[in-house]
């Protein structure tokens, strides 16, 4: 798991997480940005399978990366940056695990909704 992770089990119909990025550790980088401000990384294992819709809403320049694997470098499947809203679908199969990591672009922090449902 990584250093500032959440650890889920994602079932039907969904799942909604407020949270904050401020004065969070940082270092979970992506390829999109967000390697200067504090990140949380949410590890979800499925508990069936199916299209996951994945939103992050946030009044900050939020970045959003979905990958297999929770380390750094590891292959993204999804990796945005915005001001508005992120989303994304995600074919979950049921018992894998997958990473959200939410960060900020240039070292922007603030507070944030992140929405995954069926």
């Amino acid at each position: 798991m990584c250093p500032t992770g959440a650890d889920i089990q994602l079932a039907p119909p969904g799942i909604w997480i407020s949270d904050t990025t401020n004065n969070k550790n940082s270092g979970n980088g992506t390829t999109c940005g967000g390697n200067s401000a504090g990140d949380m990384v949410y590890r979800f294992t499925p508990t069936q399978s199916g299209t996951l819709n994945i939103e992050l809403t946030g009044s900050y320049d939020k970045v959003m990366a979905v990958r297999d694997a929770c380390q750094e470098g590891g292959a993204e499947r999804f990796c945005d940056t915005s001001t508005g809203m992120l989303s994304t679908t995600y074919a979950a199969q049921m018992g894998q695990s997958f990473h959200v990591v939410v960060s900020g672009l240039s070292g922007d922090e603030g507070s944030y909704e992140l929405h995954l449902f069926y």
